[in-house]
């Protein structure tokens, strides 16, 4: 055998020792590949829960908007029309704690004329078809209260005791919009809540002479 001969196959005796992986290297190799895996599905997994959470919470900001809708275009003096003491009662009670702070600065009113039989012109609530959203049913609640700005005592509308003469009454509307917590959604065990107040002034719209005379 030649000094070539000799030198090519130590070289390929080298090269057939250290040509593969041992049994401890793959199954290395494999835990990892399994490691990074298993966090790819997680971070992808709640990033699908992060999403569907911020949709049911998009979809309860447009049902709010569009509950308070409905008290701005019913004339202020026929608002409390057909809203019962019992049922306003109830409702007022069972106010979520996101809603205490409006609450806590509101006197509840209702229409002293109406029965637990009358139709209300603003809805106590709505759960029906219209509030699925997303396969997610929401629940809109819409609680009418009072407060009266004095301009004496404080720019906020509250309920002074006692009420000054010269105090602006206001009716407050709370929007509550309640729904069932989804995976990855943070709320308390009751359920989420969605919470919008606006002010609404009692009184007759004024009327404008268009004619010109």
């Amino acid at each position: 055998m030649t000094w070539f001969s000799r030198r090519l196959h130590a070289a390929r005796m080298q090269s057939g020792d250290s040509g593969g992986f041992s049994l401890i290297e793959v199954i290395v190799a494999l835990a990892l590949i399994l490691f990074v895996m298993t966090a790819s599905v997680v971070f992808f997994v709640r990033s699908m829960q992060t999403s569907a959470a911020q949709q049911v919470r998009e979809a309860a900001v447009s049902l709010a908007d569009q509950a308070t809708e409905l008290p701005r275009s019913v004339p202020s003096s026929v608002l409390l029309t057909g809203r019962d003491k019992g049922r306003s009662d109830t409702q007022w009670a069972a106010l979520p704690a996101a809603a205490a702070a409006a609450k806590g600065v509101s006197q509840e009113v209702w229409d002293s004329t109406a029965t637990g039989s009358s139709t209300p012109l603003v809805p106590f609530s709505t759960s029906d078809a219209t509030a699925l959203v997303n396969k997610t049913q929401f629940t809109v609640n819409v609680a009418i209260g009072k407060c009266w700005i004095s301009t004496t005592t404080s720019v906020v509308c509250n309920v002074p005791s006692p009420v000054p003469a010269t105090a602006t009454p206001l009716y407050r509307i709370i929007v509550d919009v309640h729904w069932t917590a989804k995976i990855g959604e943070y709320c308390p065990a009751s359920g989420c809540d969605y919470i919008v107040t606006t002010l609404r002034d009692p009184s007759t719209d004024p009327l404008f002479n268009s004619n010109g005379g």
